[in-house]
Protein backbone atom coordinates (compact mmCIF):
# COMPACT_ATOMS: atom_id res chain seq x y z
CA UNK A 1 0.00 0.00 0.00
CA UNK A 2 3.40 2.11 1.09
CA UNK A 3 4.37 1.94 -2.82
CA UNK A 4 1.06 3.07 -4.59
CA UNK A 5 1.44 6.75 -4.21
CA UNK A 6 5.27 6.76 -4.65
CA UNK A 7 4.54 8.62 -7.98
CA UNK A 8 2.00 11.03 -6.55
CA UNK A 9 4.77 11.78 -4.15
CA UNK A 10 7.59 12.01 -6.10
CA UNK A 11 5.70 14.60 -7.92
CA UNK A 12 4.64 16.65 -4.97
CA UNK A 13 7.95 16.39 -4.07
CA UNK A 14 9.18 17.96 -6.89
CA UNK A 15 7.06 20.96 -7.23
CA UNK A 16 8.37 21.45 -3.49
CA UNK A 17 4.89 20.65 -1.39
CA UNK A 18 6.17 17.92 0.86
CA UNK A 19 9.62 17.46 1.80
CA UNK A 20 10.51 13.71 1.65
CA UNK A 21 11.47 13.06 5.14
CA UNK A 22 8.27 15.03 6.32
CA UNK A 23 6.54 12.48 4.75
CA UNK A 24 8.31 9.31 6.02
CA UNK A 25 7.88 10.59 9.40
CA UNK A 26 4.54 11.38 8.77
CA UNK A 27 3.73 7.92 7.77
CA UNK A 28 5.58 6.11 10.26
CA UNK A 29 3.47 8.15 13.38
CA UNK A 30 0.59 7.40 11.34
CA UNK A 31 0.94 3.76 11.50
CA UNK A 32 2.28 3.48 15.85
CA UNK A 33 -1.40 3.25 16.74
CA UNK A 34 -2.88 0.85 14.09
CA UNK A 35 0.66 -1.27 14.66
CA UNK A 36 0.61 -0.87 18.44
CA UNK A 37 -2.71 -2.56 18.31
CA UNK A 38 -1.70 -5.40 16.23
CA UNK A 39 1.07 -6.29 17.49
CA UNK A 40 -0.75 -6.32 21.29
CA UNK A 41 -3.48 -8.63 19.56
CA UNK A 42 -0.63 -10.77 18.38
CA UNK A 43 1.42 -10.79 21.83
CA UNK A 44 -1.66 -11.77 24.06
CA UNK A 45 -2.27 -15.12 21.33
CA UNK A 46 1.19 -15.73 21.90
CA UNK A 47 2.01 -15.01 25.66
CA UNK A 48 -0.58 -17.25 26.75
CA UNK A 49 -0.99 -19.88 24.32
CA UNK A 50 2.63 -20.64 25.06
CA UNK A 51 1.82 -20.55 28.92
CA UNK A 52 4.75 -18.15 29.87
CA UNK A 53 4.75 -16.86 33.29
CA UNK A 54 1.89 -15.03 34.24
CA UNK A 55 2.89 -11.90 35.49
CA UNK A 56 2.15 -8.34 34.46
CA UNK A 57 6.03 -7.43 34.30
CA UNK A 58 6.76 -10.28 31.80
CA UNK A 59 3.81 -9.89 29.71
CA UNK A 60 4.34 -5.88 29.30
CA UNK A 61 8.40 -6.84 28.77
CA UNK A 62 7.40 -9.12 26.50
CA UNK A 63 5.12 -6.73 24.67
CA UNK A 64 7.57 -3.85 24.39
CA UNK A 65 10.32 -5.99 23.07
CA UNK A 66 8.34 -7.42 20.26
CA UNK A 67 6.91 -3.73 19.61
CA UNK A 68 10.25 -2.15 19.47
CA UNK A 69 11.83 -4.93 17.03
CA UNK A 70 8.61 -4.78 15.17
CA UNK A 71 9.30 -1.00 14.66
CA UNK A 72 12.72 -1.54 14.00
CA UNK A 73 12.10 -4.52 11.00
CA UNK A 74 8.99 -1.87 9.64
CA UNK A 75 12.07 0.79 9.77
CA UNK A 76 14.17 -1.44 7.72
CA UNK A 77 11.77 -2.04 5.25
CA UNK A 78 11.06 1.39 4.59
CA UNK A 79 14.65 2.71 4.14
CA UNK A 80 15.59 -0.22 1.78
CA UNK A 81 12.17 1.43 -0.44
CA UNK A 82 13.31 4.58 -0.02
CA UNK A 83 16.51 3.34 -2.20
CA UNK A 84 13.87 2.04 -4.92
CA UNK A 85 11.48 3.96 -7.21
CA UNK A 86 9.69 0.69 -8.12
CA UNK A 87 8.08 -1.50 -5.76
CA UNK A 88 9.35 -4.73 -7.90
CA UNK A 89 12.46 -3.62 -7.69
CA UNK A 90 12.92 -3.03 -3.92
CA UNK A 91 11.13 -6.10 -3.36
CA UNK A 92 13.58 -8.29 -5.46
CA UNK A 93 16.49 -7.05 -3.01
CA UNK A 94 14.69 -7.50 -0.14
CA UNK A 95 13.74 -11.11 -1.34
CA UNK A 96 17.58 -11.92 -1.69
CA UNK A 97 18.66 -9.58 1.12
CA UNK A 98 16.28 -10.60 3.83
CA UNK A 99 16.55 -14.61 3.93
CA UNK A 100 20.37 -13.88 4.16
CA UNK A 101 20.10 -12.07 7.52
CA UNK A 102 17.79 -14.68 9.01
CA UNK A 103 19.80 -17.13 8.16
CA UNK A 104 22.89 -15.87 9.61
CA UNK A 105 21.61 -14.09 12.65
CA UNK A 106 22.97 -16.95 14.74
CA UNK A 107 19.80 -19.07 15.10
CA UNK A 108 20.12 -21.41 11.81
CA UNK A 109 23.88 -20.86 11.44
CA UNK A 110 25.97 -21.26 14.62
CA UNK A 111 28.07 -17.93 14.77
CA UNK A 112 31.35 -20.77 15.27
CA UNK A 113 30.31 -22.33 12.12
CA UNK A 114 29.86 -19.72 9.78
CA UNK A 115 32.01 -18.03 7.18
CA UNK A 116 34.52 -15.47 8.13
CA UNK A 117 33.59 -12.92 5.59
CA UNK A 118 29.73 -13.81 6.41
CA UNK A 119 30.09 -12.92 10.03
CA UNK A 120 29.84 -9.65 10.28
CA UNK A 121 26.28 -10.24 9.25
CA UNK A 122 25.62 -11.12 12.90
CA UNK A 123 26.99 -7.58 13.95
CA UNK A 124 24.23 -6.27 11.98
CA UNK A 125 21.05 -7.51 13.46
CA UNK A 126 19.50 -5.39 16.21
CA UNK A 127 16.53 -7.68 16.31
CA UNK A 128 19.01 -10.52 17.70
CA UNK A 129 21.12 -9.12 19.71
CA UNK A 130 18.59 -6.77 21.95
CA UNK A 131 15.06 -8.21 21.09
CA UNK A 132 15.26 -12.06 21.95
CA UNK A 133 18.04 -11.97 24.92
CA UNK A 134 15.75 -9.25 26.74
CA UNK A 135 12.59 -11.46 26.38
CA UNK A 136 13.90 -14.62 27.82
CA UNK A 137 14.54 -13.83 31.31
CA UNK A 138 11.36 -11.96 32.67
CA UNK A 139 8.65 -14.79 30.86
CA UNK A 140 10.98 -17.66 31.72
CA UNK A 141 11.05 -16.53 35.67
CA UNK A 142 9.99 -19.57 37.83
CA UNK A 143 9.55 -21.83 35.08
CA UNK A 144 10.70 -25.56 35.20
CA UNK A 145 11.78 -26.30 31.29
CA UNK A 146 11.50 -30.22 30.58
CA UNK A 147 13.70 -31.23 27.83
CA UNK A 148 12.52 -33.89 25.69
CA UNK A 149 15.56 -34.65 23.09
CA UNK A 150 18.12 -35.85 24.37
CA UNK A 151 21.52 -34.41 22.50
CA UNK A 152 23.19 -38.13 22.11
CA UNK A 153 19.92 -39.38 20.19
CA UNK A 154 18.51 -42.10 22.82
Amino acid sequence: MQMLGRPIMKKQTGYGFYRPAAVQIANTLADIPFSAIRILIYDIIIYFMTNLARSAGGFFTFHLINYVAFLTMQGFFRTIGLFFSSYHTAFRVLVSIFPNLVLYAGYMVPIHQMKRWLFWIVRLLTAKVSSYPQCVPPVLHKSSQLCMVSPYGE
